[in-house]
């Protein structure tokens, strides 16, 4: 019977483990330029603009552009009662930087076009988690 649970919420915790990832995958794109996009489409008319924002991160232990995350650009486009919000252009400070720089060089291998694998493996849902919570808290802040 233990070995059953044991089973079991194993493999639970592998499912929903792997559909995080697949989640915040959604959200993440390469365009044309090659440059990362995140996106996210919510089912109501918000007030919100398009205008620089403030990314922070509140985990300890993860990868340098991570740690030192600073702002990204939020484009936000409506239709209906749908609204669209897009990040770009996102900045984090490196080990010797004074200005910060895009992360894109870090996150997308420009040879291939592609996610870089480490980035796939571990730093997917975290910048997907700043990047949710930075969108959420813009879009409390104008919904009272």
């Amino acid at each position: 019977m233990k070995n059953l649970f044991f089973t079991l919420s194993l493999i639970l915790t592998t499912f929903c483990c792997f559909s995080a990832k697949l989640n915040a995958q959604i959200n993440f794109k390469i365009n044309s330029n090659n440059e990362l996009v995140w996106s996210k489409v919510y089912d109501s008319h918000t007030d919100i603009q398009s205008q620089e924002i403030n990314l922070v991160n509140n985990k300890k232990g993860v990868a340098i552009y991570l740690r030192d995350i600073h702002s990204a650009d939020l484009i936000v486009q409506h239709r209906a009662n749908q609204t669209r919000v897009l990040v770009k252009n996102i900045k984090s400070f490196g080990a010797m930087d004074n200005e910060p720089s895009s992360v894109n060089r870090n996150i997308i291998n420009s040879k291939k076009g592609e996610f870089r694998k480490f980035f796939l493996k571990r730093d997917i849902e975290i910048l997907n988690d700043i990047i949710e919570r930075s969108v959420t808290s813009l879009l409390e802040e104008n919904s009272w």
